[in-house]
């Protein structure tokens, strides 16, 4: 029991992260050019403040038992998934056409020449590439230097 509680302690430090990430991300899902590919880099951002922030507030607690580190790369996996899962729901919301086997070109009509104008494969990897590699980088990133910014904290 203990260890489902613990999960679900991580799981609620893992949604602020994830979250924070899809903001971005709903704006370029939004606008239908899909050229603004700097608004991923800047939920990569986020992610990484949020990460860093929670990583904080998580070593400050003194009854915490296990290794810091490794609950940072939990709650960073956990993040990653739920950012994956929040992608597929506002693209189902506000891009429904990306779905579709054969989507026409009028959805991709001024998107850049990274995506391919012939369906919606292109799109969908750089949305989940973006999400998975990036925020795993940022997420192990912010947790090696909350834990070190714990370390040295004589609190």
């Amino acid at each position: 029991m203990a260890k489902k509680l613990a999960f679900i302690n991580l799981i609620k430090y893992g949604i602020l992260p994830a979250i924070s990430y899809c903001i971005p991300v709903l704006f370029f899902i939004r606008e239908d050019t899909y050229s603004d590919t700097w608004l991923l880099y800047l939920g990569n951002g986020l992610f990484l403040a949020c990460m860093f922030i929670l990583g904080v507030v998580y070593n400050r607690k003194k009854n915490i038992n296990g290794s810091v580190s490794y609950n940072g790369w939990v709650i960073t996996v956990i993040s990653v998934v739920l950012a994956c899962i929040l992608i597929l729901v506002l693209l189902v919301l506000f891009a429904p056409g990306v779905y579709h086997i054969s989507s026409t070109s009028e959805i991709f009509q001024q998107a850049p020449a990274a995506i391919s104008k012939k369906g919606s494969g292109a799109l969908l990897f750089m949305l989940f590439a973006n999400a998975i590699i990036g925020n795993f980088c940022a997420g192990t990133f912010a947790t090696l230097i909350a834990k070190g910014s714990s370390a040295r904290d004589p609190a």
